[in-house]
Parts: structure tokens; sequence; C-alpha cells
């Protein structure tokens, strides 16, 4: 084993997004399979989109040898990130909401959503329960 990090390239986002996609539900992978990558792929963006494009610079992989194992995704503009989270989030419950009520997704990927949901709408409502230095919601 021969870890070792270096900044985040465009030719890592695929591993890095497999890293994401394998430890999205605190560490579990979720079920494999086409139909669940794309219903979680609005999560996926909602999550690594920041930094995978104004965020980069502040990003880094954790490889062993030519494998992404990990990453470390930092925010070091906050007011910035504050105002895109703010587009992406409602184009993200633009795009999940509709079809969560239409049961379009799989019982699995929908709770995972409702859940999602759930704590978006807990963290607007009350900011004092939210991490010191992350953007508050509006």
């Amino acid at each position: 084993m021969s870890l070792h990090t270096r900044p985040l390239r465009s030719t890592d986002e695929p591993e890095l997004r497999r890293v994401f996609r394998a430890t999205i539900a605190l560490g579990h992978p979720v079920a494999r399979g086409a139909d669940f990558e794309a219903a979680l792929r609005p999560y996926e963006r909602l999550c690594l989109e920041w930094y995978l494009r104004a965020g980069r610079e502040h990003a880094c992989v954790l490889r062993d040898g030519d494998r992404v194992v990990g990453y470390a995704l930092v925010c070091l503009e906050p007011e910035a990130f504050a105002r895109w989270q703010q587009r992406a989030g409602a184009r993200f419950t633009a795009h999940v909401v509709p079809r969560l009520l239409a049961r379009r997704y799989p019982a699995s990927i929908s709770r995972f959503y409702r859940l999602r949901m759930r704590d978006g709408w807990d963290m607007w409502r009350h900011p004092e329960h939210r991490i010191a230095g992350l953007p508050t919601p509006t």
C-alpha cells in the first residue's frame, strides 16, 4: 500500500464519484445499477459540483498507487459557496420533489431523499443547530 495525496485533477472525477457513491450512505455503498445511479445523480451534483468546479483548487484526492481511495473537499470561500448552495439547493428540490410525489424512485432512494429533504428543512428552521462555520441555509 502506497498512500499519497495530490491536488484533484479532472481525470480523477470518475474515481472520486465512485468513492462518493460507495460511501454515500454513511460509509455503506448503495445498491448498484443504472437506475440507482441515475436516481442519485441529483444528490451527487448537490454534494460534489462546487468542489469539482469553483472549489477545485482546494480539493485533493488520496491515492493508493493509481487508484483513488479517498478525497478531501475544503471550502475556503464560504460566501461564494453559500450563494452557489442556494441555487443548487433550489434546483435539487425542484428536480427531486415532483419525482418523490409521483413515486418515480425505488423505495430505498425515495426514503433516502425524504430523509435528506427533512434534514434540509430542519437546518433551515433551526439555524442555531448548525455547525459553526458552515453557511446558513436561506
